[in-house]
C-alpha cells in the first residue's frame, strides 16, 4: 500500500513539474512573439484590415484599405503594441491645405 502511494505522488509532483514548465515555456514564446509582431496600418484612417488589391511587379503588392478604400503600394508596418498611439496621431494631425481652403470657403 505505501508502494502505491509512494508512486502516486511522484507520478503527481512530475505532473506539477511538467505543467510549470511548459507554463514558463508557453509564456516565454508568447512574449518573444509579441516582441516581433509587425502589422501593417492604413496611413488615412489607422485601420489593420488590409486585402491585397493587386500585384505590381515581382516584388512589390498594392494593399487596399476595407475600411477608406485607400491604394498603394506603401503601407507603413508597426508594432501591434504602437497601433493606438499611431492612431491618436493621425487624429491630431493638422489638415491638409486643400482640406482647409474647403473649410475657408464654406464659413
Amino acid at each position: 500500500m505505501s508502494n502505491i502511494i509512494r508512486l502516486l505522488a511522484n507520478t503527481a509532483a512530475l505532473i506539477i513539474f511538467l505543467l510549470i514548465f511548459y507554463w514558463v515555456v508557453l509564456v516565454k514564446k508568447k512574449r518573444e512573439f509579441a516582441k516581433h509582431q509587425l502589422v501593417l496600418i492604413c496611413p488615412k484612417c489607422g485601420s489593420i484590415r488590409l486585402s491585397p488589391a493587386n500585384i505590381i511587379g515581382i516584388f512589390r503588392e498594392e494593399y487596399k484599405c476595407d475600411k477608406c478604400d485607400y491604394r498603394s503600394s506603401f503601407f507603413p508596418e508597426i508594432h501591434i503594441s504602437k497601433i493606438k498611439e499611431f492612431r491618436e496621431k493621425l487624429r491630431k494631425k493638422p489638415k491638409s491645405r486643400e482640406q482647409s481652403k474647403k473649410s475657408k470657403n464654406t464659413e
